[in-house]
C-alpha cells in the first residue's frame, strides 16, 4: 500500500476542502468537453484503491522471480498516477487530482547537459525577435516590466550547469514564464514536459465572467453559470464572488492573467472569461482561468452572500503513461520531442465498377448564441444580417469570426527549427513557436 502513504500528505488538503459544498481555455478533446464533471473525495478514494490494488498485483509478479526485480515500487507518484489512469474503466475521462500530476513532474530528473544545449540553440532563435531591445529597455509609454530575454538565458544556462534546479519541471516552467513576460503570443516556448503529457484544470463550474449587475455599476465576478441561470430564471440572483482561494477575487484575477501572453492587459484580463465568438465559432473556449499552471489542490469560491464552493483541481491526461513509473520513464516518454511522423499509405484507386455515392445534403452553418444569418461562410468566419426596421434596411451588420480561413492557433503546436550556425536542427525538445505564418503562394 505504498501508493497510500505517498499521496496521505496530497489527500489531505483535498479532504479539508471536500466539506465545503481552470495559451488558452479548455482544449478540444474530444474525452474533455465534459462541462458537468466534477471529482469528489470519494472518486479519489476509488481511483486510489484501484492504484493500489494494481500495485500489489505488480508486486507479486515481481516476487515470483527474484532474478528480475520488480520495475514499479509504488512509491513514484508517475506510477501511482500511471495505474490510476490504466485501472480506469475504458472510455474514461482520464483526470486524476493535480496535486498527484503535479508530484509527478515535480520528480522528473533534471537533464543538465540537454538543457545548457537547449539553451543556447535559444538564444539563436531569440535573436530573430526585432524587439528584444525594447523589450531590455522599453519607451516611458511601455505598460510591463523590462525584461532581459537574452540575459535572463545566460543566467538559466549558468544556473542549470550548475545544477540550481530542483527538477526538469521547474527549469521548463521558469523558461516557459520568461517567454511569457515579453507578452507577444508570436514569441512564445511551450515546454514539453507539458504540452506531451498533461495539462491542469480547475473543476467544471468554476467559469467566470465580469459583469455590471445593471450596466452601469462596476463589474463584479460572478459564475458563469450563475448568469446563465439567471438569464433564464428572472427569480434567481446571482451572488458575486469576493474572495478566490482566499484572496480578494480582483486582485487573484489580476494575477492570474499575468500568465498569459497577451500583449495588452485588458485582452489578457478578458481571456481569463468565456468567448461568446468562439463558442459560436465551435470552440470550446471556457476562459484561461479554467486551465494553466498548477495553482494548488483546489479551487474555492467564497460568494458576497456567505456560501462558499469548493472542488478539486484536475490534471488531464493526454500522453499515453503505459509503463511510466518513474520521473525517469517519464522524461524519456514525454521530454524527448515528438515522434517521427511516418507518412500514411497513398489510398488504392477506386475501380471502375464501384458507383459514386449521393451526396448528402449539410445542414446550414449558424453561430452559436447569435440570430439566424442571412449569408455566412461555412467556416462560420464572417456572417451576415438584416436588421429590422425601415430606417435599417440600408444597413447590414457583419459579424467577422476570424481573419483567416486556414490558421488556427493551437497551445500544441511543434515547429521544428534549425540552428543557423551549423545548418543542424535545432534538439526536438524545443517546442516553441505557434505563431500562425501564411502559407507560400502557389506557382502560377
Amino acid at each position: 500500500m505504498l501508493s497510500s502513504t505517498l499521496l496521505v500528505g496530497a489527500l489531505c488538503g483535498i479532504a479539508a476542502a471536500n466539506p465545503h459544498p481552470w495559451m488558452f481555455g479548455v482544449p478540444d478533446y474530444a474525452f474533455d468537453l465534459d462541462m458537468d464533471e466534477v471529482m469528489t473525495q470519494a472518486d479519489v478514494d476509488l481511483m486510489m484503491t484501484a492504484a493500489d490494488t494494481a500495485t500489489e498485483a505488480a508486486s507479486q509478479v515481481g516476487a515470483l522471480n527474484t532474478t528480475t526485480p520488480s520495475s514499479s515500487s509504488g512509491i513514484e507518484p508517475c506510477a501511482v498516477l500511471s495505474r490510476a489512469l490504466a485501472a480506469m474503466p475504458a472510455g474514461a475521462r482520464p483526470v486524476v487530482p493535480a496535486e498527484l500530476g503535479a508530484s509527478c513532474l515535480q520528480s522528473v530528473p533534471l537533464d543538465k547537459a540537454g538543457n545548457v544545449e537547449l539553451i543556447e540553440d535559444l538564444k539563436v532563435f531569440v535573436k530573430w525577435q526585432s524587439n528584444v531591445a525594447y523589450l531590455r529597455n522599453p519607451p516611458k509609454e511601455y505598460t510591463e516590466k523590462a525584461v532581459d530575454i537574452m540575459g535572463e538565458l545566460d543566467t538559466m544556462q549558468k544556473q542549470v550547469a550548475a545544477g540550481g534546479f530542483k527538477s526538469e519541471y521547474e527549469f521548463q516552467l521558469q523558461m516557459l514564464n520568461l517567454f511569457t513576460s515579453a507578452y507577444d503570443n508570436h514569441f512564445a516556448y511551450q515546454p514539453d514536459i507539458l504540452a506531451s503529457a498533461m495539462q491542469f484544470q480547475r473543476p467544471p463550474g468554476s467559469e467566470l465572467v465580469s459583469v455590471s449587475s445593471d450596466g452601469k455599476q462596476i463589474p463584479e465576478i460572478y459564475t458563469y453559470r450563475d448568469v446563465l441561470k439567471a438569464n433564464n430564471d428572472s427569480s434567481f440572483k446571482p451572488s458575486p464572488i469576493k474572495m478566490i482561494n482566499g484572496v480578494d477575487a480582483q486582485k487573484f484575477l489580476a494575477n492570474e492573467s499575468m500568465s498569459s501572453d497577451f500583449h495588452d492587459a485588458d485582452t489578457r484580463w478578458n481571456a481569463l472569461f468565456p468567448s461568446q465568438a468562439l463558442l459560436a465559432s465551435g470552440t470550446t473556449y471556457l476562459g484561461s482561468f479554467r486551465t494553466g499552471q498548477y495553482q494548488g489542490p483546489n479551487t474555492t469560491f467564497q460568494f458576497a452572500n456567505g456560501t462558499t464552493w469548493s472542488q478539486i483541481n484536475l490534471a488531464v491526461a493526454f500522453g499515453n503513461f503505459t509503463g511510466v513509473d518513474s520521473g525517469s520513464a517519464f522524461f524519456k516518454r514525454f521530454c524527448n520531442g515528438p515522434a517521427p511522423v511516418t507518412k500514411a499509405p497513398a489510398p488504392s484507386p477506386a475501380s471502375n465498377s464501384t458507383r459514386p455515392s449521393t451526396p448528402t445534403s449539410k445542414p446550414a452553418p449558424s453561430q452559436i448564441g447569435y440570430p439566424k444569418a442571412q449569408i455566412i461562410n461555412p467556416n462560420l468566419a464572417v456572417a451576415g444580417y438584416y436588421l429590422d426596421g425601415e430606417v435599417y434596411k440600408v444597413r447590414f451588420p457583419r459579424h467577422i469570426m476570424r481573419f483567416s480561413n486556414s490558421c488556427r492557433m493551437s497551445l500544441f503546436s511543434v515547429y521544428p527549427l534549425t540552428n543557423l550556425r551549423t545548418s543542424k536542427p535545432f534538439r526536438t525538445r524545443c517546442e516553441t513557436l505557434s505563431a500562425c505564418a501564411p502559407k507560400p503562394a502557389k506557382p502560377r
